[in-house]
């Protein structure tokens, strides 16, 4: 969990922003901030339907002695009636915990300003 800031450019199509604050449950089952960020950028909105949306992502966070590295592709979906309210991008995808292989989860989700 944390705060999601997302820049989406109709004019260009463009999608970027980041994640901060993130916090989560440890190892030891343990809710903990965690450290660093997790930057979104090269995304798109339009494709199949006008209300797609991609993003990248990338970002190291780190709580107590753990580190975890995440890259990969979110895809979602723009949503509201003629203005958009909000967003929704998730990614199942691979990272690293300490540096071993791991399965992941990235998701958005944000209210229009």
């Amino acid at each position: 969990m944390g705060d999601a800031q997302i820049d989406v450019d109709f004019g260009n199509g463009d999608v970027d922003g980041s994640i901060t604050n993130l916090f989560g449950v440890d190892l030891g089952e343990n809710i903990d901030e965690y450290s660093g960020s997790i930057d979104i950028s090269g995304g798109s909105i339009g494709g199949a339907d006008h209300n797609d949306i991609s993003a990248d992502y990338v970002g190291t966070i780190s709580c107590n002695d753990d580190t975890i590295v995440l890259s990969g592709q979110m895809f979602g979906t723009l949503l509201g009636n003629n203005s958009v309210k909000a967003i929704d991008m998730a990614d199942f995808g691979t990272g690293t915990f300490n540096g071993s292989g791991a399965s992941t989860l990235v998701g958005i989700v944000v209210e229009a300003d």
